[in-house]
């Protein structure tokens, strides 16, 4: 005769039960994981991309009286931007009009050798976040 101890069955039920919501929860907590990541990721690349000076390619300039430069379009495609402060041995003091108009840039960095920003300079832009450096000149916006 087969005899059942009810004492056994009910720690394996039990712990198959544990185990199963174990398997059950680990695509939440890895996936709360991955996200946590990313956005830490996203952050330091934010900062990160911030540190270093774009490119002057990215920009069009022109020289005005004085021997200053003026940025008249940027052409890059960027998210985070720092303005040059000097263009061919000469300083950049100005952002023209209509320069970001439009643009998918998210954050700038102005630099203190700017003095005049022009009209509709961020228009429809995605802009959320200016700095100015320390010291900032601005004169106009």
């Amino acid at each position: 005769m087969f005899i059942i101890r009810r004492k056994p069955l009910i720690t394996i039920y039990f712990l198959f039960i544990f185990l199963l919501f174990v398997v059950l929860s680990m695509p939440n907590r890895i996936n709360a994981m991955v996200l946590e990541n990313r956005e830490l990721i996203n952050n330091n690349l934010s900062d990160t991309m911030l540190t270093q000076e774009t490119s002057v390619s990215d920009f069009e300039f022109k020289e005005l009286e004085g021997e200053t430069i003026e940025i008249v379009k940027y052409i890059g495609k960027n998210l985070n931007v720092i303005i040059p402060s000097m263009y061919q041995e000469k300083q950049v003091s100005s952002i023209g009009d209509n320069v970001f108009f439009n643009s998918e840039i998210k954050e700038i960095i102005i630099p203190t050798s700017i003095k005049n920003i022009g009209n509709k300079c961020f228009e429809n832009s995605k802009l959320e976040k200016i700095v100015f450096e320390e010291d900032s000149m601005i004169e106009s916006i």
